[in-house]
């Protein structure tokens, strides 16, 4: 996958999209553990879904640098 921006994954998904939640490498204290090189974890959602709570109705996406 092309790594992208989230501007262009909203514009991909409709105009309303927004960032729920976006996860990077992180540690624990004793274990580090990340998404590849340079990868984050995207989950997005609509407004409307999300003033609804229909959290099962996010999508995810992952990049890579």
């Amino acid at each position: 996958m092309q790594q992208h921006d989230l501007h262009e994954l909203d514009s991909d998904r409709g105009p309303d999209m927004r960032l729920l939640l976006q996860v990077d490498d992180y540690s624990n204290g004793e274990h580090l553990h990340g998404w590849g090189p340079g990868g984050s974890l995207y989950f997005v959602i609509t407004e409307k879904e999300l003033q609804a709570r229909r959290y099962d109705r996010c999508e995810f996406d992952i990049q890579f640098t």
